[in-house]
């Protein structure tokens, strides 16, 4: 019978320790990357919502120039086809920025 020293003992029992660190490192990482992922998807979101942010704004503070050019123009008569043109394009330019873009998987 073949008997092993305490000192192969050691060295076999630090190489089996060391293969389940190694392993716990790559389940620890990969568990890490697709938390980083899932907290990466809201911010996306956020992101495009935010580089709309201005456009909207421009596109209500033109509307209110506009009523006011219409309501100082017809003295209280408003160009009711006008507004609800320029209201359609505004629906029209954040729909097609708020979208997900179906190309990219979004």
């Amino acid at each position: 019978m073949l008997r092993m020293s305490s000192r192969d003992t050691w060295k076999q029992l630090l190489i089996a320790e060391s293969e389940l660190n190694r392993a716990n490192l790559v389940a620890d990482l990969t568990r890490l990357r697709l938390e980083a992922r899932r907290l990466a998807r809201p911010a996306t979101r956020m992101r495009s919502l935010l580089r709309t942010l201005p456009m909207l704004l421009g596109g209500w503070l033109g509307m209110r120039r506009a009523r006011a050019a219409a309501d100082a123009a017809s003295a209280g008569g408003m160009p009711w086809l006008r507004i609800l043109s320029r209201a359609a394009g505004l629906v029209a330019a954040v729909w097609t920025a708020t979208r997900p873009d179906r190309r990219r998987g979004g």
